[in-house]
């Protein structure tokens, strides 16, 4: 699944998928016709026919429309979560630029290359089959560095800052939310819903094949237009399902923008130690 989206536009799975399955409507046709012209015997009620069609393609609408509200719900939820781990991070850089300390201000510069590796290193591969909710290992190595500078924060008179709980609990909360994402970059519609859906669709093409063994040029329109919707509306499903790749993937920007704000906060001399893979700024 990755791979299809590796290769193809959002726009392209949108066309392709309602493109084959007429080509899957044009053969079944064609082979009940054949099936037909060999003598196989076929009872054919038109009013069987037509009830049976309409039920069909009403039950795949309604089972679509389903997955279709689910995976929307997720894309949403995700998208609010993505927000609110960028307003964590700004909130907890500003607490630390509250801390006039030198281990605060070294700290800022270990949270903007954590934040610079979860944009640039870690979101760029979720969603990846290979790579299920596991993350980056290099942007957890950053995480890791961050809280463990957390650990020795005290102002330079070697006390504990009155800010040091606050910052722990926000720091928390960092990592629920690194912890969150990574879950929701690999939470898909069950296999059990896909099944449904692609019987059902398999169904639709082969009774609305079956009702075209007495073509019309109105029945003809109206049962293209309705398989052409009705896989449109499974490719959206499918796109939906994968917030994380394609086009309409959830993007970086509130990240980013926490990114320049933690960068114009923090001064323009380098924290102690080697800087961080991926980051514009030394890290301690």
């Amino acid at each position: 699944m990755n791979s299809l989206f590796l290769i193809l536009k959002d726009w392209q799975i949108l066309l392709l998928i309602p493109a084959l399955s007429l080509l899957g409507l044009l053969l079944a046709s064609w082979l009940i016709r054949f099936l037909e012209k060999r003598h196989v015997a076929f009872d054919y009620d038109a009013d069987v026919i037509d009830t049976a069609t309409g039920n069909t393609i009403s039950g795949a609408f309604v089972i679509l429309s389903f997955s279709f509200v689910l995976v929307m719900g997720n894309a949403d939820r995700f998208e609010a979560d993505a927000s609110r781990e960028a307003s964590q991070i700004h909130v907890l850089d500003r607490m630390l630029s509250l801390d006039s300390s030198t281990n605060a201000l070294a700290l800022r510069h270990d949270l903007l290359a954590y934040t610079e590796s979860v944009s640039r290193e870690e979101w760029p591969i979720l969603g990846n089959d290979s790579n299920p909710g596991r993350g980056n290992p290099a942007t957890a190595a950053s995480l890791d560095r961050f809280l463990d500078g957390i650990k020795k924060l005290q102002s330079d008179d070697g006390t504990r800052s009155q800010l040091f709980p606050a910052i722990v609990r926000q720091g928390g909360g960092v990592i629920e939310s690194r912890d969150l994402r990574l879950l929701n970059a690999s939470t898909h519609l069950p296999s059990l819903f896909w099944i449904v859906n692609i019987v059902s669709l398999a169904v639709v093409i082969i009774v609305s094949a079956l009702r075209l063994l007495q073509p019309s040029l109105s029945r003809v329109i109206v049962i293209v237009v309705q398989v052409i919707i009705i896989n449109m509306l499974f490719s959206a499903v499918l796109i939906l399902d994968n917030p994380f790749k394609g086009q309409t993937r959830i993007m970086t920007q509130p990240l980013e923008r926490v990114i320049l704000k933690i960068r114009e906060g923090v001064d323009d001399g380098p924290a102690p130690g080697n800087p961080a893979k991926g980051s514009l700024l030394p890290q301690r």
